[in-house]
């Protein structure tokens, strides 16, 4: 159901920089390098990539007021250190986002912290 969000606002966690799929943009249209971490928590700078288009293109069909994309949390990074998509998740568990976007593996320890949807896209590693 789509109730949860209709007028709503989603805020989404980035996990980090991961061209193609998500990246930040500079004012000419370029790729912002992924060092620079004052550019990746600066909401203010926008996101780029096909998971970013993917998510704006459901914008255009749902009854969800948009998409605010940010970056990890400062607490997700100290909880979870080892993995920033760990720490997207963290932040959703906690109640800082509503989503976070990007390519997960579906662990048992995420899980655990939150619900995931159907994947869009699966990959064939096996470990």
């Amino acid at each position: 159901t789509t109730k949860s969000t209709e007028g709503k606002l989603v805020r989404v966690t980035i996990p980090g920089y991961s061209p193609p799929a998500h990246y930040k943009i500079n004012e000419m249209g370029g790729r912002v390098h992924p060092s620079l971490s004052s550019i990746y928590n600066d909401d203010a700078i926008p996101w780029a990539g096909y998971v970013i288009s993917y998510l704006n293109e459901l914008d255009g069909i749902s009854n969800n007021a948009g998409f605010e994309f940010t970056h990890l949390s400062g607490g997700s990074r100290i909880v979870e250190p080892d993995s920033n998509y760990t720490a997207a998740v963290y932040d959703v568990q906690v109640g800082l986002s509503d989503m976070a976007a990007g390519y997960f593996w579906v662990t048992t320890e995420r899980l655990k912290m939150a619900a995931f949807t159907t994947p869009v896209e699966s990959d064939r590693i096996y470990l």
